[in-house]
């Protein structure tokens, strides 16, 4: 009961001592684990337009109205947040395993199942298969940047929001293509949405790079120890970007 509803809450509290590793390849953790993550970080407007909308296609088939005779279907909202879920968790998990692979020596069943948990659980879930340290300097990079990105909007998750990447993203790649507007799915954003979105992820970097700054100037192991200061910038950064993401994941250097 306390890991689920930490899995779906997206806290990443664990009765054991070393959270999930104990059952780093049990059939639980890869699918009602992942998955109550998942539901968790997705957000509430998402999950009742999806139900709302399969429910009526179902009982009534395409094309049904609303009490407010609008027609009952996905919102662009509720695509946005899909599409860039999907993106992130595929990206993600394909960097961890490439890194699982190369760096980890880890046999293919074992590295995907890495893989799709640890990208799946930096929503903010904070649970973890596999300790981060002992991941490779790629994955712990991939991991900093799905911590930074978190769930979406009206979740459990933190982050600067996946809604908020995507407008940036799509503003970036209309650029490129010569287009004026930010659109999506045959629609277009509002300015005021990129613009929010903007804020969002530039407040957020400097959150992050304010608060490695703080620790930084606080850790003593570049002082004592000049050799180990990029492994301890290393540290910093990621437990910043875990803290800022309200993620829990850490390198060892919180409980010390």
């Amino acid at each position: 009961m306390f890991t689920a509803i930490s899995a779906v809450c997206n806290a990443g509290f664990s009765t054991t001592s070393n959270s999930l590793e104990g059952l780093r390849f049990h059939w639980t953790t890869h699918v009602v684990i992942a998955s109550l993550i998942t539901i968790g970080g997705i957000g509430m407007p998402v999950i009742m337009n999806v139900w709302g909308t399969a429910k009526t296609r179902v009982l009534r088939g395409r094309g049904a109205l609303g009490v407010d005779g609008k027609l009952i279907r996905l919102t662009l909202h509720t695509k946005i947040v899909i599409v860039t879920t999907v993106i992130v968790y595929v990206l993600g998990a394909f960097g961890i395993l490439m890194s699982r692979l190369s760096w980890g020596g880890q046999d293919l069943g074992a590295a995907v199942l890495d893989a799709h948990f640890m990208s799946v659980t930096t929503r903010t879930a904070g649970f973890d298969t596999v300790a981060p340290n002992q991941l490779g300097i790629l994955s712990r990079f991939v991991l900093m940047v799905q911590m930074f990105i978190g769930g979406s909007p009206a979740s459990t998750a933190g982050g600067v929001k996946t809604v908020a990447v995507a407008a940036i993203g799509l503003t970036v790649w209309n650029t490129i293509r010569g287009r004026s507007e930010t659109n999506a799915f045959g629609r277009a954003l509002t300015e005021n949405i990129v613009r929010r979105a903007s804020v969002l992820i530039v407040l957020g970097l400097v959150t992050v790079a304010s608060l490695a700054t703080v620790l930084t100037v606080t850790d003593p192991r570049g002082l004592v120890q000049p050799d180990d200061q990029a492994e301890a910038f290393e540290e910093i950064l990621f437990e910043s970007v875990s803290a800022c993401g309200t993620v829990g994941l850490t390198m060892g250097l919180t409980p010390e």
